[in-house]
């Protein structure tokens, strides 16, 4: 019995010495363990990646928008309901107002502004006259359905008159048409061959009360 209690007491001896040499070797193996520096870190990590992967670069999306939006500059067309036609001055071959020529059938000034708000006839020493009302200009019509006249009475309507429009002045009619031909304090007129282009004006503001265009013989 007392041997058996010496051989239990030997190995327990023998594991505790083995425990506690153990122990006192961890600290000395970390001591001796050498750091690593960053860039043998830095080494090992791409070392890792593969040779094929490379980081996206994110480029900034193309902006949509022109020059002039970014700045809030967007060029506009110069005058409403611009036309092309507004770029050159009173045509004296083929003087018009609203786009519409004399002699212009009732059809096509139909087909152009469509069914006039009102209609009537206007009496005449030649011949009864029917005029369209439209809002903003009228126009007139003799026996054969020919324009005879068209009257502009409102700056809300464009009379395509390169840019020109009621309310405006006398000096914008001259920089917008040219010349005139009658130049007073109550009108201003302009010859063509077989037409004139008269724009009554207000002697007081000096500036453009109708636009209208008739032929000579009116």
């Amino acid at each position: 019995m007392k041997m058996k209690r010496w051989l239990v007491y030997g190995c327990i001896s023998i594991l505790c010495i083995i425990l506690m040499t153990g122990c006192a070797s961890i600290p000395n193996q970390a001591k001796n363990t050498p750091a690593i520096s960053p860039s043998k870190i830095n080494a090992l990590v791409t070392a890792t990646l593969s040779p094929t992967l490379e980081l996206e670069t994110v480029h900034p999306k193309e902006n949509s928008y022109t020059t002039s939006e970014k700045t809030g500059n967007v060029a506009t067309v110069a005058g409403n309901d611009a036309d092309p036609k507004e770029i050159v001055a009173f045509n004296t071959k083929q003087p018009s107002v609203m786009g519409l020529t004399l002699k212009e059938t009732e059809n096509n000034v139909n087909i152009k502004y469509g069914t006039p708000s009102d209609s009537f006839v206007m009496d005449d020493p030649a011949e009864p006259i029917t005029v369209y009302q439209y809002e903003g200009f009228s126009v007139g019509f003799d026996g054969a359905n020919q324009v005879k006249f068209i009257d502009v009475s409102s700056a809300k309507v464009n009379p395509l008159l390169n840019g020109l429009r009621l309310g405006q002045t006398v000096d914008e009619a001259v920089k917008a048409l040219g010349k005139p031909d009658l130049n007073t304090n109550y009108v201003l007129t302009y010859n063509a061959k077989e037409a004139i282009l008269k724009l009554d004006i207000d002697p007081k503001t000096k500036t453009i009360q109708s636009i209208k265009l008739f032929g000579k013989s009116e």
